[in-house]
């Protein structure tokens, strides 16, 4: 057997490994980029809801006062 077509082969085996293992090394490279990100977005997340909560908070606080000085305003007009 000629050995050229079997190094022909071997040859082009190797190349998909290559493209192969370069290929995932890259995926890898992405999906570490990607799982930082999305930590990051988690952080961020939970932080504008934290402060969602805060700002809620001191609306109903505000909500309160306006009732209650409505509240005086009606029995002064009486």
């Amino acid at each position: 057997m000629n050995p050229e077509p079997i190094q022909n082969i071997l040859d082009q085996i190797n190349e998909r490994m290559e493209r192969l293992v370069t290929t995932n090394e890259e995926l890898q490279k992405q999906n570490l980029a990607l799982q930082t990100e999305i930590e990051q977005l988690h952080h961020l997340r939970d932080s504008l809801n934290s402060r969602l909560r805060a700002a809620r908070a001191r609306i109903e606080v505000l909500v309160g006062h306006l009732e209650q000085n409505a509240s005086l305003n009606k029995l002064k007009d009486k």
